[in-house]
């Protein structure tokens, strides 16, 4: 009940005995005073309220000195015996007159407590991080506080997102995210396990079975790229190695409360004879490695006794780790009671929330994570939108209320893309739902739509209808839409399903904008909405890619320059955009494709990077698991719109998949031949076995070339026309027109 009482009441403003008055016609009428005890972050907050209110009255309030003679004094001040979870805080009149006090039990929530007051008490909205047009507000000579009686205590004691910069961070703040804290007092909370405490440089040499063996060959960390490599958790050797290791690391760094010990960011699974061996649980069972957590078991198995003297040590520290990739899924052994666990699902569709049907694997997932005990993260990755506008806010509602009133999960987070280039058109499409998933983290119990016109009406004025009505109609025909919805969502591909299913969608959003622009609102409202505009219209009048294939009345040979027979006649592609740069190398690849009216025939050639030839394990390798090496990838849809891919390496092993089935082994013996400067691929793909009768007019084809760089980094990608193509997503290939017979 009293849990109940609490979220009824904490954002709800109490009875009002009168007005504060901070400004008139431009003079300060009140003074900022800061009591003993306040830290950084406090005084931080004392001149944040003093920068903003000059911005919007031209008043600057003093701060402790030349306060005595202004007639109202705002006063901040830490209390410890405030019973507020997090960065909450309490707003008051004070006992005398012309006080108001600002108290928090902790220094963090008097930085909350400035911007929600200046937030509620003028029209001011941090829009989105840009420092130029993102903050939008009036100018106010003449300044009252009106709503000044405030007490909150957060839904979520941690909330906001990750991967910003400065900029973004200032933004976070003042639209109440407190990530900070966790931030602040954790130490190294990423991927982080070889370059911690295992590094490659002191233990490859000297102990190589500290890393997997994968293939019969022991992986060096480096051989994995940014990704790195996984470890021999079983090894004994290494255990005891990584625990002596993660013990000296706390001591040198014992101003953390919390340490991170994070599994790197790739699915690599030791298949030496140790952990291989099947696992005997303390209930006596006996965990096979065929069970779906047996690696996640493995994980945690290696890392409790480092948390079990870790306890013993410091009981107040914690762990944090992820549940993510291979520990998604909840170890069969008991998890450490000091550590946290950041449940990150990945795969979710975020088109729909986590007790959606179609979310049933997240779903069953998380509730063993919950059934363990463990102190939960909910890790989303809600902020990580293309050019296209995902209301990820409605998802993140949902899942929000459900993990917190029936699991108690009071930590939550998310990752963002960055307010700048090369992703500021993110921002342009989804500011409004950036903003709402900051604020309404404060209290999802308020409406979402109320969020949303708020957003609208400070932000656009009188066009704000006209902005919400464009994003209502976009939100409505996406989920009309067919497919999940990733993180790895292409934008241009979610338009054109749009464009697919109203085509008189561009003409209605043109119009709304065309009408938008002719209201009243504020200049940098009016910036905003230009650029929403301007991001639109990029998008709808972007043609899809077109490539074409000639007919050939004869099956083509396999000639590698692809430079005689009916290959001579035939259209050639060297469009291939590298995803990142190569150390300013140019990247030479060429593809041509024919057709006999049963199969295509795709050639592909790939010169050398930097003179070096190709690298590849032995031809014979591998079939079902995806290749590290310099290879190509493929893809169509058959007719049941499920993806085909066919992956070639430079010495000829192939992984390929239907929708994923790895077992289902579609291609075979893929002819590959090099010469001096390149190699090169011809796959031909038999559509009757895809499901077509006829060859199709034109068809979804996708062409991508893999390499490895100058510095070892595996799976960095060179892609046909377009670096947004995304595999997973046969709406975002280029359009191949297969040319009939003449």
């Amino acid at each position: 009940m009293k849990q109940v009482l609490r979220l009824i009441i904490m954002f709800l403003p109490l009875l009002t005995f009168g007005d504060i008055q901070i400004s008139d016609n431009g003079q300060p009428l009140a003074g900022i005073v800061t009591e003993a005890g306040i830290g950084p972050k406090g005084m931080f907050a004392a001149k944040e309220l003093q920068h903003w209110v000059k911005v919007i009255s031209g008043a600057e309030l003093p701060i402790n000195s030349m306060v005595s003679n202004l007639p109202t004094k705002i006063v901040l001040k830490v209390d410890p015996a405030l019973k507020l979870a997090g960065d909450g805080f309490d707003i008051s009149e004070g006992k005398k007159s012309g006080e108001l006090i600002i108290a928090a039990p902790r220094d963090r929530g008097l930085l909350t407590a400035v911007y929600r007051l200046l937030y509620r008490n003028t029209d001011i909205i941090w829009a989105r991080p840009n420092t130029e047009f993102g903050t939008v507000y009036s100018k106010q000579p003449t300044l009252t506080f009106q709503d000044i009686n405030i007490r909150f205590s957060p839904y979520f004691t941690t909330r906001g997102f990750l991967r910003a910069k400065q900029h973004d961070n200032d933004w976070r703040a003042r639209n109440g995210q407190d990530l900070f804290d966790e931030d602040f007092n954790t130490l190294s909370g990423y991927h982080n396990i070889i370059r911690i405490y295992m590094p490659e440089k002191k233990y490859w040499v000297s102990r190589p079975d500290f890393y997997p063996l994968i293939h019969g060959k022991r992986k060096k960390p480096s051989s994995g790229g940014n990704e790195l490599t996984s470890l021999c958790f079983m090894n004994p050797d290494c255990q005891k190695e990584f625990q002596k290791n993660f013990l000296e690391y706390v001591e040198k760094h014992l101003q953390y409360e919390r340490i991170g010990v994070c599994a790197e960011d790739n699915m690599d699974a030791c298949e030496c004879s140790l952990c291989m061996k099947p696992i005997r649980l303390a209930d006596g069972h006996l965990l096979t490695p065929k069970a779906k957590n047996f690696r996640s078991t493995q994980f945690f198995m290696w890392l409790n006794p480092a948390a079990r003297e870790l306890k013993n040590r410091y009981p107040n520290k914690t762990i944090k780790t992820f549940a993510y990739f291979l520990t998604e899924e909840a170890p069969a052994c008991k998890v450490e009671s000091n550590i946290t666990v950041s449940f990150a699902p990945i795969f979710k569709d975020s088109k729909r929330s986590l007790i959606h049907p179609y979310n049933k694997k997240t779903y069953d997932n998380f509730l063993a994570w919950v059934k363990t005990g463990a102190q939960i993260a909910w890790r989303e990755y809600y902020g990580l939108s293309g050019e296209f506008p995902r209301p990820t806010d409605a998802v993140a509602y949902a899942d929000w209320q459900y993990i917190r009133k029936n699991h108690g999960i009071s930590r939550t987070y998310s990752e963002m893309y960055s307010d700048s280039q090369p992703t500021i058109g993110s921002w342009d499409q989804n500011s409004m739902y950036f903003w709402v998933l900051s604020n309404a983290a404060l209290d999802p119990d308020r409406p979402l739509e109320e969020w949303r016109n708020e957003f609208l009406t400070r932000v656009y004025g009188e066009a704000g209808d006209d902005v919400g009505e464009y994003y209502r109609m976009i939100e409505k025909l996406w989920l009309a839409t067919p497919g999940r919805s990733m993180w790895t969502d292409n934008d241009f591909a979610s338009w054109r399903k749009c464009f697919i299913v109203d085509p008189q969608l561009k003409n209605k959003c043109r119009q709304l904008f065309s009408r938008a622009l002719t209201r009243k609102m504020p200049d940098n409202g009016r910036i905003m909405l230009q650029r929403l505009a301007a991001s639109f219209e990029k998008m709808a009048s972007r043609e899809p890619y077109t490539l074409s294939g000639a007919y050939t009345p004869v099956p083509p040979p396999f000639d590698p320059t692809f430079a005689t027979g009916p290959w001579k006649d035939t259209w050639l592609y060297t469009e291939f955009v590298p995803a990142l740069t190569i150390m300013g190398m140019k990247v030479r690849t060429e593809l041509k494709i024919l057709h006999d009216d049963k199969n295509i025939y795709a050639g592909i050639r790939c010169w050398n990077i930097g003179g070096k030839p190709p690298y590849a394990p032995e031809a014979g390798t591998y079939h079902d698991e995806w290749p590290s090496a310099d290879k190509i990838e493929m893809l169509i849809p058959d007719t049941g719109k499920r993806r085909i891919q066919v992956v070639v390496d430079s010495n000829g092993n192939i992984y390929d998949a239907r929708s994923d089935v790895k077992a289902w082994n579609g291609f075979k013996n893929i002819p590959v031949a090099h010469d001096n400067e390149s190699w090169s691929v011809l796959v031909t793909f038999p559509l009757s076995k895809f499901g077509y009768s006829r060859m199709p007019e034109k068809i979804n084809f996708a062409c991508l070339r893999y390499y490895i760089d100058p510095v070892g980094r595996r799976n960095r990608n060179i892609k046909l026309f377009d670096s947004k193509i995304l595999p997973r997503e046969y709406t975002s290939y280029p359009e191949l027109r297969l040319v009939p017979a003449k």
